[in-house]
């Protein structure tokens, strides 16, 4: 027995020895199986997570954006019924956003100390492992959502627009009191505050699209701009009898008024609205807020127009804007896309639709005066120049289209026009005349025209 006792401790110690490795062993494969789980686990659940964040931020952005742009648009304030949602969302924006990244980082190690709470406590050293695992995941997910997230951002702001203060230095290379609009691609766009009327469109390949005369009077009340953009509201022509209310004056008065305001202007927009003075309302006893916006495309320019009734009483007028496009010859010009169209040739007080056109091309033969009103016409017609198309114009909301050039025989009775220049232009403009606009008390009508090259 005394023999036998040594080799027995020596087997108990051997056997303890196995065991205790054994159990190493066990905790090492334990700790390796959590750590791969909860790896796993935060992997699985970071997608998730980083989804809710971007979702949760970008909606509640792209919503205060999109409500931004719209007033900045329209320059009006908010309903009173819009105020408190007005409020919290600057409040939102006054208050320190995380990064998405983050939240989805914080998403992550918060699943990880949820498994390890779920875990049994065998050994300490398997919480350090999974913390390891833990930060592993969490950083590469961070570092990975926040390249996705700047692309995020890029993509909800890309319409977003700040406002500039207006440049009326002779810098920015526009003639005095206008607006010079840029667009990267090269083109630019006058614009004169007075009259809100647009002087010239230039395209870097195509050079100047749009006639001034030499001879035109800018910037002074009571006198037209001759050439441009002029806006005839709110009456068309003669067409006194067209509109109830018409003020009967020729074209209007907004295209001889020195009180629009700008509203807004960035690098290739600017917004314009004129508001009746006093003066103004002698004229015309109606109230009305008028928006002009202008926006610089790379072969595009788009104008639209938006009137709104701030009186008790209907609003009704007629109109057009009255676009004069340069060109070498005008006998070279022709305008596509009006066979078929009701037509008065020869303008008079009202309109007699009385003429179908049967051209597929409508000419200008230079000696003698155009005057082509097309009542209730298709949206898009084609200026070809030299026989080749040149600009394609589009309206809507405006039903008509007018064809206007005063030729060789009549040039001597618009004093504003030097000698020749009767052949360097085309008018061809969208209108309103045949059918007026009635607009109800706290209605808004809007009309837009768009030339493409």
């Amino acid at each position: 027995v005394v023999s036998f006792l040594p080799h027995l401790a020596h087997h108990v110690l051997v056997r303890k020895q196995l065991w205790q490795r054994a159990r190493v062993a066990m905790v090492r494969s334990s700790e390796r199986v959590m750590g791969m789980g909860m790896f796993a686990g935060c992997m699985l659940a970071a997608p998730t997570a980083l989804k809710f964040a971007i979702g949760k931020q970008g909606t509640t952005q792209s919503r205060f954006v999109a409500q931004e742009q719209l007033r900045a648009i329209h320059g009006r304030q908010p309903f009173p019924e819009q105020q408190q949602q007005q409020q919290q969302q600057q409040q939102w924006q006054q208050q320190p956003q995380q990064p998405a990244c983050v939240i989805a980082a914080v998403a992550a190690m918060g699943v990880v100390v949820a498994g390890g709470l779920t875990a049994t406590s065998a050994t300490r050293r398997r919480t350090s492992t999974v913390k390891a695992s833990a930060d592993f995941a969490g950083s590469w997910v961070g570092s990975e959502h926040h390249r996705g997230g700047e692309r995020n951002r890029e993509r909800s702001l890309i319409h977003l627009r700040a406002s500039s203060p207006v440049d009326l230095s002779t810098e920015s290379g526009a003639p005095d009191g206008c607006i010079r609009l840029h667009h990267r691609s090269g083109a630019t766009c006058d614009v004169s505050i007075y009259a809100a009327h647009v002087l010239s469109w230039c395209l870097p390949d195509m050079g100047e699209q749009l006639f001034t005369s030499s001879g035109a009077i800018l910037g002074t009340p009571g006198t037209a701009i001759r050439g441009g953009v002029p806006i005839c509201w709110p009456q068309f022509g003669t067409f006194d009898e067209a509109a109830e209310g018409a003020p009967k004056l020729k074209h209007g008065f907004v295209r001889q008024s020195g009180s629009w305001q700008v509203a807004e202007v960035s690098e290739d927009t600017v917004s314009l609205r004129l508001i009746p003075d006093a003066e103004m309302l002698k004229k015309w006893p109606s109230e009305f807020e008028f928006v002009y916006r202008v926006s610089l495309g790379a072969k595009s320019i788009s104008l639209k127009m938006e009137v709104t009734n701030t009186g008790p009483q209907p609003l009704e007028f007629t109109g057009c804007l009255h676009t004069y496009f340069r060109c070498e010859a005008c006998t070279d010009c022709t305008v596509e896309g009006l066979k078929g169209e009701t037509v008065d040739v020869g303008i008079g007080d009202f309109y007699r639709g009385a003429e179908t056109e049967k051209r597929e091309q409508v000419t200008f033969d230079g000696k003698s005066e155009i005057q082509l009103l097309y009542g209730g016409t298709a949206d898009a017609i084609v200026l070809k120049d030299g026989g080749h198309r040149r600009l394609r114009l589009t309206k809507m909301n405006m039903p008509d289209w007018v064809l206007w050039n005063i030729g060789d025989d009549n040039a001597h009775t618009l004093k504003d026009l030097t000698p020749g220049e009767q052949r360097k232009y085309v008018c061809v403009e969208p209108g309103f005349a045949t059918v007026p606009q009635r607009v109800a008390p706290g209605a808004t009508w809007c009309g837009m025209h768009e030339i493409e090259a």
